[in-house]
């Protein structure tokens, strides 16, 4: 599904996370149940959310594993949040997150 940009939305009561540190909220949702959120772009901006939402282009949206817990893989990501930045961002002017390998 296409993402929208925050201000192509109705106000509403479903998060819409975005690269930045805002957080709107729409009328629309994508997603539901836990969900962990990344920006591609930049630095490690991460945020966790159990419940209906949405995201701009440029984040990156992931269930846990069905035995896993959401909250403690949110955690555990935050505390590598340098070691993301230094090893998963690449690229000159913004770095971007090199998906395929920040989800293994």
């Amino acid at each position: 599904m296409a993402q929208k940009k925050a201000e192509n939305f109705e106000k509403g009561n479903y998060p819409f996370y975005t690269s930045g540190k805002i957080i709107y909220y729409t009328t629309e949702f994508f997603v539901d149940g836990e969900n962990i959120f990344v920006n591609d772009g930049g630095q490690a901006d991460i945020k966790y959310y159990d419940g209906k939402s949405a995201y701009a282009d440029h984040v990156i949206s992931f269930k846990p594993l069905e035995n896993v817990n959401g909250r403690y893989i949110y955690h555990y990501l935050m505390k590598c949040r340098d070691y993301i930045n230094e090893k998963m961002f690449r690229g000159s002017g913004i770095k971007n997150i090199q998906k395929k390998n920040f989800l293994k």
